[in-house]
């Protein structure tokens, strides 16, 4: 049975992809482009997600200009806090935990107060 002239095309050049095809070729082409485009549209999506800002706390202390205080029960159920900087660097935080979420923002802000007025006051070891 002869299935008529084969002849090959080359539409994708540029990866060195040839068929022989005896039937349309306009479909193996475009479905190339085709794959092509999708590729390139997925790399494209994937590239976004990637930039797409998180709610992550870490990352909005590295947005943050002066850092960020985290609020976060722990497994006891207990609130605690840390603060970290601007590079989301731990600079200091309560091992004590609170009942509830509101008296751990509390200590906060008291600790906010204390730390705007408070001198510094150098001990040193005793001998």
């Amino acid at each position: 049975m002869d299935d008529g002239p084969r002849e090959a095309y080359n539409c994708g050049a540029a990866i060195g992809v040839k068929r022989r095809v005896s039937f349309i070729v306009t479909t193996y082409c475009e479905g190339t482009i085709m794959r092509k485009l999708l590729g390139t549209l997925f790399l494209a999506g994937a590239a976004a997600l990637v930039f797409v800002n998180t709610s992550d706390s870490l990352a909005q202390a590295k947005k943050a200009k002066g850092g960020v205080i985290e609020v976060s029960q722990g497994k006891d159920g207990k609130w605690r806090f840390s603060i970290r900087n601007a590079d989301g660097k731990y600079l200091g935080g309560t091992a004590v935990g609170h009942a509830t979420e509101k008296a751990a923002k509390e200590i906060v802000e008291e600790l906010k107060e204390v730390i705007a007025k408070a001198p510094y006051v150098t001990k040193k070891a005793k001998d």
